[in-house]
C-alpha cells in the first residue's frame, strides 16, 4: 500500500521467500587429495516446501531462527545519518568497509545487516536454476 520507488515511504526492497534446497550428486570421481571422492556433476533442487531431505537455505537462519523471508535492496546502498538505504534514483555512496556496512546496516534496526554470503549464496542459487530453465525449456 503507497509503495513509492522514491523512499519517501520506506525501503525499495526485494522479497525473497524462504526456500528449501537439495543436492543429488550425479557424477563422483576420486578428491585430488586422494582421500574420498568429489562431485563432480549434481543436480540442485529447491522447494518452496519443506520436503524430505530438503534443508531450509542458510540464508533464512537468523540468529539462530528460521525466518520467513529476506529482503534485499533493490538500489546500490546509499547512506545518510549514518545508516543504509535502498532508494531510486539516490547516487551510490561509493565503497565502504564490511564493517562500515555492518554498522550502517544495524543502524537502521536489528533486523537490518547488509547482504552476507548466505544472502548472496541464495541468489545466485535461484538465478542459476532460472537460467537453467530457460536454456533447457
Amino acid at each position: 500500500t503507497g509503495y513509492k520507488e522514491d523512499g519517501s515511504n520506506g525501503d525499495v526492497m526485494v522479497e525473497i521467500p524462504k526456500f528449501y534446497y537439495k543436492v543429488v550428486p550425479v557424477r563422483l570421481e576420486p578428491a585430488s587429495s586422494g582421500e574420498g571422492q568429489q562431485i563432480v556433476e549434481a543436480k540442485w533442487m529447491v522447494s518452496s516446501r519443506a520436503l524430505r531431505s530438503f534443508k531450509v537455505h542458510p540464508a533464512f537462519i537468523h540468529n539462530g531462527n528460521e525466518v520467513d523471508a529476506i529482503y534485499v535492496g533493490a538500489f546500490d546502498g546509499y547512506i545518510s545519518d549514518n545508516k543504509l538505504y535502498s532508494i531510486a534514483g539516490v547516487d551510490y555512496t561509493g565503497s565502504i568497509s564490511a564493517l562500515q556496512s555492518i554498522t550502517y546496516a544495524t543502524n537502521r534496526g536489528s533486523n537490518y545487516t547488509p547482504i552476507l554470503f548466505t544472502g548472496i549464496s541464495a541468489i545466485q542459487l535461484l538465478c542459476l536454476i532460472q537460467l537453467f530453465i530457460k536454456l533447457t525449456f
